[in-house]
């Protein structure tokens, strides 16, 4: 009977083991996975064709929804024709992730997380995307795939930049290059070496951007690739034509445009005219600038417009053509408006107009859309909340190491304490049994001496490390009043008022060494505007930023700064033959 029962457990046991043997993905998924990176157009045509019946499994639908979203966005990214009747790349993401995590395929899951995040990226919901890209990074890091984990550290580190966290891009894109150099993709390296450079641009550290554009032209020159070729001469470009180096900028746009042309990139020529005009105009040759600016306006793109057309009204103001300067205003006005408008209400239209669609899907969902809308509010809430913590925690962090040493000290000095207390306790007791020894009593009341003092000593350490504890949380109590006022200013640039230079004034001074007092005391000939505009510049602001700052133009503000160079000259803290970058001389001073 037992036999028999445990031939029959085994029977049912090798049955079962059969029945969850997983099938393998249908041929054409696996054929649409091959060709993905290189002919996503081939992969979505695959997808897109297959029959319902081969995806009744949740294993093969959630990879197909997972492969459909991949090539759909590779292929339309977000102009996807409606004509199309593909599912929305949210739907078929979170339906994949959903089947991965609970069957617990890691690579699989990975991919999910971050395509989850790009689409979290394209929301404007960082702070949300974040955490999706570090948890496919983890996975994607033990699985070993060099090649997707260099897209996971591009993810991150472009969006630690959107959100002006320099030192986290940076981190993430150095990664994204060693990734990128494991893979052997000579492409992908090009792109991590350009998307370092134009981080180092952001930060102001062109010497830095100019050495890792250099690299990625090198490494286009070495694959043979145009277009790579053409993108590294046009970052160069536009690095000299900040640094005041017209001819440099001038020699590497036109090499660009060169590259386009042979490449037939038509579409990015409006754009590399005006880098070529703003490179004839730092050098002052305003007819030759005039040229390409004109040629730049026949583009769609109403940023390049906007700027092109203003350019052009001060080139026709300096030669005087008042009417035809007139004209160009009033293009410049009617782009900069519209431009404002897209701006402000980009990103409500776009929320809207995704609402209007899963309307119109199913208007049945109404109230349940209504609860997600608040949700979403909530969401928005606490990702400004988190941001805060994370800044405030950035800046106390900052401080930690000095303030640990001192704790560390006091925790040595009270341990030192304790024992010299148990040691002159043993030492007393010792004396009430040698009332006989009196040499040997001596010795133990002169060494119960020596540790008083020592103690004494001890006692003023800890007075003196407590003393740099206090001071240390005081002057961190002093700045937190300022943080979230500056921050304010720096993300709605507005005109400063006199109370906003005090707290301006405050802080340069609070946070570098007096740096305002120091300015009146070494450049005496500074006017109140030169000391203003030194804080500015200190404190990382640009030159368009100053101007809304000044209520100013951006030209107004780099003259402004060519005088105070020559002021500083004039003061003979720097030789009046030596050449220096004011805002590098002043991050320094």
């Amino acid at each position: 009977m037992k036999r028999t029962l445990g031939l029959t457990l085994l029977l049912f046991a090798t049955l079962f083991s059969c029945m969850r043997q997983e099938k393998p993905l249908p041929a054409e998924l696996s054929r649409a996975e091959s060709v993905m990176w290189e002919h996503p157009d081939s992969a979505l045509s695959i997808l897109r064709s297959m029959p319902q019946s081969s995806l009744s499994s949740g294993k093969n639908y959630a990879t197909w929804a997972l492969l459909l979203a991949q090539a759909r966005d590779k292929v339309y990214g977000k102009r996807l024709p409606d004509s199309l009747n593909i599912p929305s790349s949210d739907k078929l993401v979170q339906d994949a992730m959903d089947y991965f995590e609970k069957e617990d395929d890691l690579k699989r899951m990975a991919q999910a997380y971050y395509y989850k995040g790009q689409l979290l990226e394209d929301q404007k919901k960082l702070t949300e995307a974040i955490p999706l890209f570090l948890k496919s990074k983890d996975i994607m890091t033990r699985l070993d795939e060099p090649l997707f984990t260099y897209l996971i550290c591009q993810s991150l580190g472009n969006t630690y930049r959107y959100q002006d966290l320099y030192e986290e891009s940076l981190v993430q894109l150095k990664d994204a290059y060693q990734y990128a150099l494991r893979s052997g993709n000579g492409e992908r390296i090009s792109y991590a070496l350009s998307e370092l450079g134009r981080t180092y641009v952001h930060i102001n550290e062109m010497d830095s951007a100019l050495f890792y554009f250099g690299k990625s032209l090198e490494n286009a020159k070495r694959l043979g690739n145009l277009e790579l070729e053409a993108m590294a001469m046009g970052e160069l470009g536009v690095v000299y034509n900040e640094l005041s180096q017209g001819e440099k900028a001038l020699h590497y746009t036109r090499k660009e445009l060169d590259l386009c042309l042979q490449v037939s990139s038509l579409h990015k020529l409006p754009q590399i005219y005006y880098k070529i005009g703003s490179a004839f105009w730092s050098l002052g040759q305003l007819d030759s600038a005039k040229v390409y600016f004109q040629k730049s306006l026949e583009t769609d793109n109403l940023y390049t417009l906007s700027e092109a057309y203003e350019v052009l009204y001060y080139i026709c103001v300096e030669q005087k053509l008042y009417k035809e300067a007139i004209e160009y205003n009033n293009q410049y006005l009617i782009y900069s408006d519209s431009l404002q408008v897209i701006n402000h209400a980009g990103e409500l239209a776009e929320i809207q107009a995704r609402y209007d669609h899963e309307r119109l899907l199913n208007i049945n969902n109404q109230l349940k859309l209504e609860k997600t809308n608040q949700e979403i509010i909530g969401l928005f809430v606490t990702a400004v909340l988190l941001i805060l913590i994370i800044v405030y925690q950035y800046r106390v962090l900052r401080k930690e190491k000095s303030l640990a040493h001192a704790r560390e000290q006091i925790r040595i000095y009270k341990e030192s304490i304790r024992e010299n207390e148990n040691r002159i306790k043993e030492n007393e007791q010792l004396i009430a049994t040698l009332n006989n020894k009196q040499q040997e009593i001596d010795e133990i009341v002169s060494e119960n001496k020596s540790l008083l003092d020592q103690n004494a000593e001890s006692h003023k350490e800890i007075e003196k490390y407590e003393e740099l504890l206090k001071s240390s949380y005081k002057k961190l109590d002093e700045q937190l009043p300022y943080f979230d006022k500056l921050k304010d200013l720096k993300e709605h640039p507005k005109y400063l008022k006199d109370a906003d230079w005090s707290l301006i004034i405050n802080w340069t001074n609070l946070q570098y060494h007096q740096f305002y007092t120091r300015l009146e005391k070494d450049f005496p000939d500074f006017s109140e505007l030169d000391k203003r505009y030194c804080c500015l510049i200190k404190m990382g602001f640009s030159s368009s930023q100053i101007a809304v700052f000044a209520n100013s133009l951006p030209e107004s503000v780099s003259k402004q700064k060519q005088r105070i160079k020559q002021r500083i000259k004039k003061s003979k803290q720097i030789p009046s033959d030596v050449s220096f970058l004011l805002d590098q001389y002043l991050k320094e001073y």
